[in-house]
């Protein structure tokens, strides 16, 4: 029997590694580890692509699914840094008024 892999990432926390799973057996939408037999003798159930994990048949997917996350995450960190900068040039720039 073949040792069938695949490789795991967790979508909400990209800068997580890749891990490499063994798969007991698979359907159309669960994936069964290998789990650890003092745990649960028949494996641990997962789905595939939901919640926090995802599993790739290919390190290389699962590499670009990684940057692809990463990407959105820098894109979101780069546009609060302009709000923030925005904001703080607005304030540094205020005078006083006389408004009490």
């Amino acid at each position: 029997m073949t040792t069938k892999i695949k490789y795991k990432i967790c979508a909400r926390h990209p800068d997580s590694e890749i891990l490499c799973v063994e798969i007991l057996r698979e359907t159309d939408k669960f994936i069964f580890i290998k789990a650890n037999p003092s745990y649960c003798e028949k494996g641990e159930r997962s789905v595939k692509k939901e919640g926090y994990d995802e599993y790739h048949d290919t390190w290389e997917s699962a590499h670009n699914a990684l940057m692809k996350y990463s990407g959105i995450k820098l894109e979101s960190a780069i546009k609060d840094l302009d709000r923030a900068k925005s904001i703080h040039d607005r304030i540094k720039g205020m005078k006083n008024d006389g408004a009490r």
